[in-house]
């Protein structure tokens, strides 16, 4: 049975901005930058509508990759990725994860470290 990579494409990045001042950034695996925008204020509507705002984004379109998730126990599958604005964005498994990490470059593809468990992201545009 071969995996089916999802027909969502594109990292999204925002600054945000709470209660006036810049807070960090925040990200999001969607189709148009309105669904991102729209994920993210559902991600934070515990939060006064007034009280943040997202802005500045980038975006970039997702790769396809092997992804292993490294931590108790050992999850493997093919899907997409990208690392924009220090932030690791994977879609596996019908599993989604945008993070923060840090990112190191291997002979084989990425090393996405992350505390919890780091991610290993071998393209499939790479040679075996």
């Amino acid at each position: 049975m071969t995996a089916q990579i999802s027909e969502v494409t594109r990292a999204y990045a925002f600054v945000m901005r709470y209660r006036g001042e810049k807070s960090h950034t925040v990200g999001a695996i969607a189709n148009s930058v309105e669904e991102a925008r729209t994920q993210l204020r559902l991600r934070y509507n515990h939060l006064d509508s007034d009280e943040f705002e997202f802005f500045n984004n980038a975006v970039c379109v997702m790769e396809p990759a092997h992804i292993v998730r490294w931590d108790d126990k050992q999850v493997a599958g093919t899907g997409s990725f990208a690392f924009l604005e220090g932030m690791f964005f994977g879609e596996y498994q019908g599993q989604r994860v945008v993070t923060s990490c840090g990112k190191v470059k291997t002979l084989n593809g990425w090393w996405a470290i992350v505390y919890g468990g780091d991610y290993e992201v071998k393209p499939l545009s790479q040679k075996s």
